[in-house]
Order: C-alpha cells, then sequence, then structure tokens
C-alpha cells in the first residue's frame, strides 16, 4: 500500500527501504509502531519502579541475589 507521507516522514521511510531492511511502506509502519508500543511499555515499567521506589516497595539487590541464587542453585563466585 502507498502512503502519502509528510516530506521528512516520507524521506525517512525511503531511507528505510533503501538500507534493505524493510521490502515495503506497511513493514516501515508495523516496526515503527512496534517500537512505539515497546517504548511505551519500557517507560510505564519504569514508573511503575519510580513508584515502588517512592513507596518504599523495594528489596536490598543482595537480598534478592541471594535468593535467586538459592533458588536456581547457583554458586556464588567471589
Amino acid at each position: 500500500m502507498s502512503y502519502l507521507f509528510p516530506p521528512m516522514l516520507g524521506r525517512l521511510v525511503r531511507e528505510e527501504l533503501a538500507s534493505g531492511a524493510y521490502k515495503s511502506e506497511d513493514d516501515v509502519l508495523v516496526e515503527a509502531l512496534q517500537a512505539l508500543r515497546d517504548r511505551d511499555k519500557t517507560i510505564a515499567g519504569i514508573r511503575e519502579g519510580l513508584a515502588d521506589l517512592d513507596a518504599g516497595r523495594v528489596r536490598p539487590l543482595g537480598d534478592v541475589d541471594a535468593q535467586l541464587r538459592t533458588k536456581l542453585g547457583i554458586a556464588r563466585n567471589e
């Protein structure tokens, strides 16, 4: 499908197509939209983590490390 892009966006899409990484404008758009969704999920996760930190819902890294090593049977390399 062909799209009518604003000039700057059209240039970016053409550059991606010229790179050979994508076969069509649709492929470029799908990848871009998936990247936006991934970015939004990452930002939401960071915000959630910061809220947990602010609310005191945290544990020391050493405690988590020890628990996971015990659970997974991983020896500590010192």
